[in-house]
């Protein structure tokens, strides 16, 4: 049998763990800068918000798979001095959330574009935002909130020693896939009429 030895640099653990929270809110920090807002704030609800100014399922699923992943990778960089490879489950789950909040931007688009005179008042982003479509509750986002925050903890609870090798279950990543579909139907019923 043969043996591998590898040498590889190790750093505390405690001193790791700090200095990623310090990038995972230097991250967040960053983007809550970027917004182009007359007052400064760190809602992530202003973060996630649409152009019609509602908070959106599709941008907080892709927000928060971005800052899991990011956490991981620099903690495990701090760790041991290297990058580590991100399963391919892991880059389809970003990919799901990605295409479901790139074609959520289109439809919006395209509803803006097809109205003629804009809102009287600008509208606040808010929580139920993130369940509901026209003026009911909606499953299928509901669905996928609760789907996408499962398979996050997952991420987390696996960390970093499994992260090249992390793999979803397909029928789980059916459904995250169908209930971006379906969100994003709803988006086009609800634009629509």
């Amino acid at each position: 049998m043969d043996i591998v030895k590898r040498e590889v640099r190790v750093s505390a653990k405690w001193l790791s763990t700090i200095a990623t929270w310090g990038a995972i809110v230097s991250a967040y920090v960053l983007a809550a800068l970027s917004l182009n807002r007359s007052r400064l704030t760190f809602s992530p609800l202003h973060l996630i918000s649409g152009p019609d100014g509602r908070a959106s399922l599709s941008k907080l699923q892709v927000l928060f798979f971005s800052l899991v992943v990011f956490g991981l990778v620099t903690f495990f960089l701090l760790r041991t001095g290297r990058l580590v490879e991100i399963s391919g489950a892991i880059l389809t789950l970003l990919g799901i959330a990605g295409g479901g909040a790139a074609l959520a931007r289109i439809v919006d688009a395209k509803a803006t574009a097809d109205v003629a005179s804009p809102p009287a008042s600008p509208v606040r982003p808010e929580w139920n935002d993130l369940f509901m479509t026209g003026n009911e509750f909606d499953v299928y986002r509901y669905q996928s909130f609760l789907f996408s925050l499962v398979v996050g903890v997952a991420l987390i609870a696996t960390g970093v020693t499994q992260l090249s090798s992390f793999e979803i279950p397909q029928t789980l990543l059916g459904v995250l896939g169908l209930s971006q579909a379906v969100y994003i139907g709803g988006k086009i019923a609800v634009k629509s009429s």
